[in-house]
């Protein structure tokens, strides 16, 4: 959920067998079993690195069982993927990406923070690829309760310069650039505020 890509939709944060299996599921069993077993709640990060392992390895069983229940995911422009559509979005995920490292992560008590280098089709042929994603997820008890992804305001700002040098303006999902742009610029602001109330929220407790 950096490099290259496949073939990941612009807008996708969309994330083998034998011998792999059982190395992410140790993987995960060194990270965060010995944490349970002490009584300790695992470390946010370890839970979000181990489900990259794990969409590194396609075992979307190990994936799923990684998140909440009601567990949400948030896209770059503000669509929202419920538990119910986790399972072919985290599909899509794992065919699409050819790398699932974390960049720039960094962990605040339950939150954790990571970006991403995205090359996507419509990016490049602009002229601006990669673009770089950012994402937030809220982990409690070794579950995550949601991952909010958004594309920070100055690869924003890239991204209008270069459509605003083509005729006739690029398309994007049978859109305007201009109109994906509003929805990345939407979201960005919602995450960004977000991410300032939950530190406020931090620093209270």
């Amino acid at each position: 959920m950096a490099g290259a890509n496949r073939r990941i939709f612009p807008a996708g944060l969309a994330f083998a067998a034998g011998g792999l299996v059982l190395s992410a599921v140790l993987a995960l069993a060194a990270s965060i079993g010995p944490a349970r077993a002490n009584g300790a709640e695992p470390n946010p990060l370890s839970v979000v690195q181990a489900l990259m392992d794990a969409e590194h390895e396609t075992d979307l069983e190990l994936a799923l069982s990684l998140f909440a229940k009601d567990a949400v995911i948030v896209n770059v422009i503000g669509d929202t993927i419920e538990s119910a559509q986790l399972p072919r979005f985290l599909e899509l995920d794992m065919w699409l990406n050819d790398s699932f490292a974390l960049e720039q992560a960094a962990v605040e008590r339950n939150r954790v923070t990571w970006t991403k280098s995205i090359t996507a089709p419509f990016y490049e042929h602009i002229g601006v690829a990669p673009i770089r994603f950012a994402f937030a997820a809220d982990v409690r008890n070794g579950k995550i309760n949601s991952i909010v992804a958004h594309v920070p305001i100055e690869e924003i700002v890239r991204i209008e310069a270069a459509c605003g040098r083509q005729t006739p303006e690029p398309r994007i999902y049978d859109k305007p650039c201009s109109a994906f742009l509003q929805r990345l610029a939407a979201q960005s602001a919602f995450a960004t505020a977000a991410a300032a109330h939950d530190r406020v929220e931090m620093k209270v407790e």
